[in-house]
């Protein structure tokens, strides 16, 4: 086991600049971000599968994310990556860490490519980052900043009942607005001066393929209230923090 997310983005994330004073924001597009292949894998990153009650007194999927801020960082970055570059449309990251109930993580964009039934085309091309420190507790208010997150299956087959709380892959983020918006909490809240534990991120509330509703999720990181060990096998998460 091993994490893949270093072999990628080791030496981007350690070498960009996370200054809140920086006057020029960081551009990230395909130019500057790394091409990616199809498939990764990560012992770093723990997402637990839990449920809460919504108002009409039915469960809701919670994903509880674990992981320290070097690991958050490259998987903001790995979210960039899929966003601006033509290709792939999607990625699917391994979990491969024993203490976590999610197994899969397909993070998906189908880049736009030219339709010969519009006469006006347009590509998204990059994002300028700012280092922003988070507030306390913060999270996506906006609606259209939502990102998604939908339980499913690896073949991504349809099952009843209530098996779907058994299953053990997350698709995610959403559209470009989502995805970019969410990629910029994970890097903010990588920030050394970041002194948060706790993200909560409301999922959009659009019914599911399957017909479950987006998850919501809580972020962690290492000195959260809501951290769980999570070392079976006797694997412990590193909690490294840069």
């Amino acid at each position: 086991m091993g994490c893949d997310l270093d072999i990628v983005f080791g030496s981007m994330s350690q070498t960009m600049s996370t200054a809140l004073d920086n006057t020029e924001p960081l551009l990230f597009s395909a130019q500057t971000l790394p091409h990616l292949p199809l498939q990764l894998q990560t012992d770093r990153l723990i997402i637990k599968r839990r449920f809460h009650e919504d108002a009409l007194g039915s469960d809701r999927p919670l994903l509880c994310f674990q992981a320290d801020k070097v690991t958050y960082r490259r998987l903001g970055l790995l979210l960039l990556s899929i966003v601006f570059a033509a290709a792939p449309d999607c990625v699917h990251l391994e979990l491969t860490h024993p203490g976590s109930d999610m197994k899969h993580l397909l993070i998906d964009y189908p880049y736009r490519s030219y339709d010969p039934d519009e006469s006006f085309v347009t590509r998204q091309y990059g994002f300028h980052y700012c280092p922003t420190v988070p507030s306390s507790q913060a999270s996506l208010d906006d609606p259209e900043d939502r990102p998604v997150f939908h339980l499913t299956t690896p073949g991504g087959g349809t099952l009843s009942d209530e098996s779907w709380k058994n299953w053990d892959t997350l698709r995610g983020f959403g559209l470009e607005g989502e995805s970019v918006r969410f990629a910029e909490l994970l890097l903010n809240l990588s920030l050394s001066a970041n002194p948060v534990t706790d993200y909560a991120v409301e999922g959009q509330g659009g019914a599911h393929g399957h017909g479950i509703q987006s998850a919501d999720a809580h972020i962690c990181l290492p000195g959260s209230s809501a951290w769980e060990d999570g070392s079976e096998g006797g694997l412990a998460l590193p909690a490294s923090e840069i």
